[in-house]
């Protein structure tokens, strides 16, 4: 998996690359402080890496590894562009506990249906805040992703749409037990203060909301994850 995101990550900043040297000419690579050369090789190799660990833990965590991995680039070089990033979110948030369940081996995941049920909620709010961060740069360089699209005041109250159905399907298909419930509302509170901060004028706040956002999220995911896991055994 760490193979996988550095490629994702370098392989969108390469592919930006013109479009932030007007709007964000701080980033490593308009900046200078990375080669092109550089971006290239973290791309491929990690790309290479995650493929070759992958495969190592067996065929069905290989193929659901590079649908992962392929979920990234599209939305790297076509998705994001669009108003269509936040299914690549959707999709690609469901597959990383099975990816893990796979690789450990573990067989699927307790409950693995209602994965996909919280998938679209969590990946839409992600994708509204993470766009939320660069949205007048984004806007300055002609992209037409989901927040630019929306507009700030639209795209904060799709994130707390999003973010209220999200809470909703955890609560409502949780186990009770092992400390999950304090979990699933640390997971509610950081959502929350997400929302909030992404609701606020300067790019600073919108940039710990989308940190808080994908907080919220992943402590969730664990909750969740951790009572399936404690009503299956």
């Amino acid at each position: 998996m760490a193979g996988f995101q550095a490629s994702i990550g370098a392989l969108n900043d390469i592919h930006d690359r013109s479009d932030d040297e007007v709007a964000k000419p701080w980033k490593p690579l308009p900046a200078g402080r990375v080669t092109s050369a550089a971006a290239r090789a973290t791309a491929l190799g990690g790309g290479l890496l995650g493929t070759i660990v992958s495969a190592t833990a067996g065929p069905a965590a290989l193929v659901v590894g590079l649908i992962g991995y392929s979920l990234g680039v599209a939305y790297d070089l076509r998705l994001k562009r669009t108003g269509w990033g936040w299914l690549a979110f959707a999709l690609a948030l469901p597959l990383v506990p099975v990816y893990a369940w796979l690789g450990a081996p573990a067989g699927l995941p307790p409950r693995v249906a209602v994965l996909a049920l919280l998938g679209p909620p969590a990946g839409f709010a992600l994708a509204c805040a993470n766009g939320l961060v660069d949205l007048e740069h984004d806007a300055l360089a002609g992209g037409r992703g989901i927040a630019v699209r929306l507009g700030r005041a639209r795209a904060t109250a799709a994130i707390v749409a999003a973010d209220v159905a999200l809470v909703a399907v955890a609560w409502n298909t949780s186990s009770d037990g092992r400390g999950v419930t304090p979990t699933l509302l640390a997971a509610t509170v950081t959502l929350a203060v997400g929302a909030a901060w992404s609701s606020r004028p300067a790019p600073g706040w919108r940039w710990l909301g989308w940190q808080a956002q994908a907080a919220g999220v992943a402590i969730l995911a664990v909750g969740w994850l951790a009572g399936a896991a404690g009503a299956a055994a």
